[in-house]
C-alpha cells in the first residue's frame, strides 16, 4: 500500500470515527469501514491503474487520484458522516432492493408530497418517472439513509398521499 493511499485510509477514519478493514489484492487496496451504527459500510478502492471508487453501499463513486479530488472525496464523506448528505435507493413491493443508489442533500430528501419525491429521483437519475409512478403505485419504498442508520426513514404511498416512515 502506498503512503498515499495509507494517509486517505487515515483520514476517512478519522472521518467516519470508525477503522478500516485493509484488504490488499494485485496491488488493488479496498478498505472496508463498518457502520458503528449497523447501517452499511463505506468502502474506498485504490487501483493504481484507475481513479478511487468510493463506494457508500452500491453505486461506485470515482475520484481522480490527484489532491483536489482526493480533498473532495475526504469532503463527501464527511458530509454523510455529518448527515449533510444521505443515500436514496428504492425497494420494491416483493422486498426487492434497487441495484443502484444515489447520493443526495439531505434538504433535497424532505420531501413534502409525491411530485416532488418522483422530481427527486429522476433527477439524481435513480428511476425514471414511469418507474416511480409502478413502484409507488405498487406499494415499493423510496428509502433514505444515513450513515447514522438511526435516522434512516422510507417514503410509501399510501391512497394518494405521500407517507414517511
Amino acid at each position: 500500500m502506498n503512503i498515499k493511499t495509507e494517509l486517505l485510509i487515515h483520514s476517512l477514519s478519522e472521518i467516519l470515527k470508525t477503522k478500516a478493514e485493509t484488504e490488499e489484492k494485485n496491488k488493488t487496496v479496498t478498505a472496508t469501514f463498518t457502520n458503528p451504527s449497523g447501517g452499511a459500510p463505506l468502502r474506498c478502492i485504490d487501483d493504481p491503474q484507475a481513479d478511487f471508487s468510493l463506494i457508500y453501499n452500491k453505486t461506485p463513486h470515482y475520484y481522480p487520484q490527484d489532491t483536489f479530488s482526493l480533498k473532495r472525496m475526504q469532503n463527501d464523506v464527511s458530509a454523510y458522516a455529518t448527515g449533510a448528505t444521505a443515500r436514496i435507493d428504492f425497494t420494491d413491493n416483493n422486498g426487492t432492493e434497487s441495484r443502484s443508489d444515489r447520493i443526495v442533500k439531505t434538504a433535497e430528501a424532505e420531501v413534502p408530497d409525491l411530485s416532488s419525491l418522483r422530481e427527486l429521483c429522476v433527477r439524481v437519475g435513480l428511476l425514471r418517472s414511469y418507474e416511480f409512478e409502478n413502484l409507488m403505485a405498487g406499494g415499493g419504498t423510496v428509502n433514505v439513509h444515513f450513515w447514522n442508520s438511526a435516522k434512516d426513514f422510507r417514503y410509501r404511498q399510501i391512497g394518494d398521499d405521500l407517507k414517511k416512515m
